[in-house]
């Protein structure tokens, strides 16, 4: 907020002091130009967390020097594999690529966080918020259609074994239970509420770290700051979510296989190692970074949108309820799915 607001003296005379035109007694705008100096000179400047005046990080060329860094390691990868004629030293160089991707992502956004929170932009208390909101809303989402992702994976593993969705679902039910329905439900769980605690806590984070101004974020983002935002927050989201996907998968194309997700996390890792659990991360990110964007982009879309449909018909939306909150990110919701 501007430091000097308009003040109720007289109309004498109107200076602009500091970001404000201020209504003043002629002899009081001299000490008052002295206050707002004092002030401006003494508090921290909290303008955009890429402002590098303020000490911050600047965001677009951390963003950019990441970036640069991937393609420049994803290049020696190939060219050591083309002039060894060896998979091995790609896969390794890949693998340590991937890894000091990660390392400095996660400085860079430590850096920006501490800014956000010495702003009073973000506290511990609102991330952990979203985190377990978020996790609430996709646990719920995800159990409720597993019968419908086991339908679909059995379609996908035995494409011969059935004529259709109907006649698989009526096939699993006939052979092997109504319970088949829900093989796989304890890591579908855990692994989307993972999954989407992470993504739409990060997303929030993103956010505000890639506006020009944290309020900006918090109101209305600009549709390509939404897009960043859920890319990256997918792409740490699909980190957790990897390894319980593939115990999802295996439980269901296999009914032999191991019987939770404790003892199918310890199965792979036994026989498979740590790559095991996390080799279908390139094709987990393939799925979900792209319709992630798409989802929050189309969410803030929908948001405006529907905002503008509800001034127009009930006035002005300064003062809302709850209730007429979640009603506006329900319908918001249904829009951008």
């Amino acid at each position: 907020q501007p430091p000097i607001r308009s003040l109720p003296l007289p109309l004498k005379q109107t200076e602009r002091i500091g970001s404000c035109d201020v209504v003043a007694l002629p002899g009081h705008c001299q000490e008052l130009r002295a206050m707002a100096v004092t002030i401006e000179a003494s508090r921290p400047s909290l303008t955009s967390p890429g402002d590098a005046a303020a000490g911050a990080p600047v965001h677009g060329m951390s963003l950019l020097s990441l970036a640069a860094l991937q393609l420049l390691l994803v290049v020696v990868g190939a060219s050591a594999k083309s002039m060894t004629g060896s998979p091995t030293v790609h896969t390794r160089v890949t693998r340590w690529s991937v890894l000091a991707i990660a390392v400095l992502f996660t400085f860079y956004t430590l850096d920006n966080t501490q800014y956000l929170v010495a702003g009073e932009f973000i506290t511990g208390l609102r991330f952990f918020q979203f985190f377990v909101a978020g996790g609430i809303c996709a646990f719920a989402t995800h159990a409720a259609c597993t019968p419908i992702d086991v339908v679909k994976t059995r379609l996908q593993t035995n494409p011969g074994s059935y004529n259709g969705t109907m006649h698989a679902l009526r096939t699993i039910v006939a052979e092997e239970g109504t319970a088949a329905l829900f093989r796989g439900l304890a890591a579908t769980a855990s692994g989307y509420f993972m999954h989407g605690a992470f993504k739409y806590s990060f997303y929030e984070l993103f956010k505000m770290i890639l506006a020009d101004t944290p309020e900006i974020a918090m109101k209305k983002p600009p549709l390509h700051v939404a897009a960043t935002a859920g890319f990256l927050a997918e792409c740490v989201a699909c980190i957790p979510l990897t390894p319980m996907e593939a115990i999802r998968i295996r439980s269901v194309a296999d009914p032999a296989f191991a019987g939770g997700v404790r003892d199918g996390i310890l199965y792979i890792y036994k026989t498979e190692g740590v790559y095991g659990l996390f080799k279908g991360l390139p094709s987990m990110l393939l799925k979900q970074v792209p319709y992630t964007v798409g989802q929050f982009v189309a969410f803030e879309f929908a948001l405006v949108l529907v905002k503008f449909v509800a001034e127009l018909a009930m006035g002005s939306m300064n003062e809302i309820s709850a209730s007429g909150a979640a009603a506006i990110s329900l319908c918001s919701g249904l829009i951008a799915g």
